[in-house]
């Protein structure tokens, strides 16, 4: 059996534009509910940690800690909804021919 590729068989097919936006549109909206169940779990730890602190008052350092992992958190999520966006704008313009 001789097998050879064949190029035209596996080429990707040009989407139409409806069919880029509504693919557009998942994709934030996918990446949206991503953001805010990150967003949601630092909101939580701080919630979480402020509760316990006004029952037993933690050390300033402690605090500090609780409170740097809380924007590392935040930055973490805002970097990758970045990406995450930048990579859905990618793909769109791709879908419409934009890019090669």
């Amino acid at each position: 059996m001789n097998w050879q590729y064949n190029g035209t068989r596996w080429a990707r097919k040009p989407t139409s534009f409806a069919a880029a936006v509504l693919r557009l549109i998942g994709h934030l909206i996918g990446s949206g509910l991503v953001f805010a169940t990150i967003l949601l779990l630092a909101w939580g730890i701080g919630f979480a940690f402020h509760s316990l602190n006004t029952i037993y008052p933690f050390d300033i350092d402690e605090a500090g800690l609780i409170h740097k992992i809380q924007i590392g958190i935040l930055f973490f999520d805002f970097g990758l909804s970045g990406l995450v966006l930048f990579a859905g704008a990618r793909r769109f313009a791709k879908d419409v021919g934009a890019l090669p």
